[in-house]
């Protein structure tokens, strides 16, 4: 009896362990979006106040704003701001559901490489094919207070990004899919922010395991325009 309930335990423990180690890439991406969206400061980049009526001289010298109207247009924008927020207050971030294939040449010419848990994590996968996946977006656990929506669906509710006003837009991201160490302690995802469709940056994200939870470990830049 005692030896059955040994091998119960053990099975148990084994099934335990290869659930976690089995976790999706949507699973490890909710637990460190959180903490990607407050580091890299993504934020509402739409819905700016117009500027203030400029003042000019009888020579048409710009002298100053009317600050009476600036002060009215302000307090406008913080009304319609208010109003959207009675309707839907959630930041909606738009994500791009077929992840970026990461360029480990690229990654291996940086300093950062020198990083032990990053060349641990090339020399690991680096050799494997191509992995063409594409995220489940429902699958993904969204932070408190945003709402992902894929770029399919963002353009078919809202049509042209840029000129988006019933809602507080942050833009879109784009991501790997994870690419864990040997021992599943760390792990590696490319990260790209783009606020509009000429700017952006991207990332290399290390994390790392913290029992059952995933949490981000640093944050190397690679890009920016």
């Amino acid at each position: 009896m005692k030896n059955v309930l040994t091998f119960l335990f053990l099975l148990l423990f084994s099934m335990n362990s290869c659930t976690f180690y089995e976790l999706s890439d949507e699973v490890v991406i909710g637990n460190i979006l959180p903490e990607l969206i407050d580091s890299l400061n993504i934020s509402r980049v739409n819905l700016i106040p117009p500027p203030p009526p400029p003042i000019f001289d009888r020579d048409s010298n710009l002298v100053g704003i009317d600050s009476v109207e600036a002060k009215s247009i302000l307090e406008k924008h913080e009304q319609d701001l208010q109003r959207i927020d009675s309707v839907d207050s959630r930041l909606l971030l738009g994500v791009v559901a077929p992840c970026i294939t990461i360029n480990w040449k690229d990654l291996e010419d940086r300093n950062y490489y020198n990083d032990n848990i990053c060349r641990n994590i090339v020399l690991h996968n680096q050799k494997q094919a191509i992995d063409t996946k594409q995220l489940v977006l429902n699958e993904i656990m969204e932070p408190l207070g945003v709402q992902l929506m894929s770029i399919s669906e963002l353009h078919e509710n809202y049509g042209d990004l840029r000129k988006i006003q019933s809602r507080k837009l942050a833009g879109t991201i784009h991501m790997s899919k994870v690419y864990f160490d040997e021992e599943k302690e760390f792990g590696l995802i490319v990260f790209e922010t783009q606020p509009f469709y000429n700017s952006g940056a991207g990332y290399y994200v290390l994390i790392e395991r913290n029992h059952k939870n995933w949490n981000v470990k640093r944050i190397y830049q690679s890009w920016i325009n």
